[in-house]
């Protein structure tokens, strides 16, 4: 009843003036919430009030860090720890990410 929307432009126009002006050096990008390149779209009118607070206060609370999603305990989809409960998952780690966690059905696909 709503999405999540990628906002590219600001990163964009930057990199654009960077390289007229001959300073571009190629970077690494992991932009979140908290760097305005995730925000959620318009919530449709049947959704109700409560659950969109709930959902602008998570998203809010993710952006100043204050709650991590990635958050153990994480199963996988065959029921192996890949992460203990309390733990947060790392960028560097969710970048890497190989698997479908719990309840999640099916594999992913064998790379040739």
């Amino acid at each position: 009843m709503t999405a999540v929307t990628h906002q590219w432009g600001a990163f964009y126009t930057k990199t654009v003036q960077e390289a007229i002006a001959g300073t571009w050096k190629p970077v690494s990008v992991w932009g979140g919430i908290k760097d305005g390149m995730i925000k959620m779209a318009p919530f449709n009118p049947i959704v109700p009030k409560d659950v969109q607070d709930l959902v602008n206060r998570t998203g809010a609370d993710i952006g100043a860090g204050k709650m991590h999603p990635f958050t153990g305990p994480i199963k996988d989809n065959e029921g192996k720890e890949r992460l203990a409960a309390g733990k947060v998952m790392s960028d560097e780690v969710l970048s890497k990410m190989d698997y479908y966690v719990q309840g999640v059905q099916g594999q992913l696909p064998v790379s040739k």
